[in-house]
């Protein structure tokens, strides 16, 4: 549930983990998907749209202080590395931590 001007509204059934962007107008969550993989998943709280921007082995994914990118943290099966991807479709993320 996620309320805008005290009107509650469903979002999200079956994710976890939210992040309100900073305007309040989107919201991120993360979604089991198969086996240990899960997705990252924007909504626009006006409209109920929802469309997944990543999936893989993901996890904590936050706003930028302009809501124009996501920070998220990505395992490659042995170590979590930070990553960051514009929220438009399409997107390429970046690795911004190094690979040891």
């Amino acid at each position: 549930m996620f309320a805008r001007n005290d009107v509650p509204k469903p979002i999200a059934p079956k994710g976890f983990a939210p992040s309100a962007s900073h305007d309040g107008k989107r919201l991120l969550y993360l979604r089991e998907e198969n086996g240990p993989e899960s997705s990252i998943q924007i909504v626009d709280v006006l409209t109920g749209k929802s469309s997944e921007l990543i999936r893989g082995l993901v996890n904590q994914a936050f706003w930028s202080l302009d809501d124009s990118k996501i920070a998220f943290v990505k395992s490659d099966a042995s170590v979590w590395h930070i990553w960051t991807t514009p929220t438009t479709a399409g997107a390429q993320p970046v690795q911004l931590s190094p690979t040891p």
